[in-house]
């Protein structure tokens, strides 16, 4: 994630900077520097689809397997308990305590 936040601090800079060649026109600048907030904007847009295609995934994912533990007719009331206790064990093994994941990113 810190990546992702330095490569757009960086267009973003590189936008607000425009043309470098002192021979451009304003306009001429300021076309570079809308094209460059555009492609900015479209990739902060693909970035953030991306991030909630992620989320969406890994909520579907977790949401399903404890449903699945909530309707195994093979279970007892204390049995899905215990199912459900396990899927976020392993949840808590995978992100640990905090909810966040081990490798220190927040996403």
């Amino acid at each position: 994630m810190g990546f992702i936040m330095s490569l757009l601090d960086r267009l973003a800079n590189s936008a607000n900077r425009g043309g470098s060649c002192t021979t451009e026109s304003r306009s001429e600048r300021l076309g570079i520097a809308l094209a460059a907030v555009a492609s900015n904007r479209a990739l902060i847009e693909a970035v953030a689809a991306e991030m909630s295609t992620g989320i969406e995934g890994a909520l579907r994912f977790w949401m399903s397997q404890i449903e699945e533990a909530l309707r195994d007719p093979g279970l007892t009331t204390l049995g899905r308990m215990h199912a459900v206790q396990e899927i976020l064990n392993c949840y808590h093994r995978a992100y640990g305590n905090t909810g966040g994941p081990r490798d220190g990113y927040a996403a």
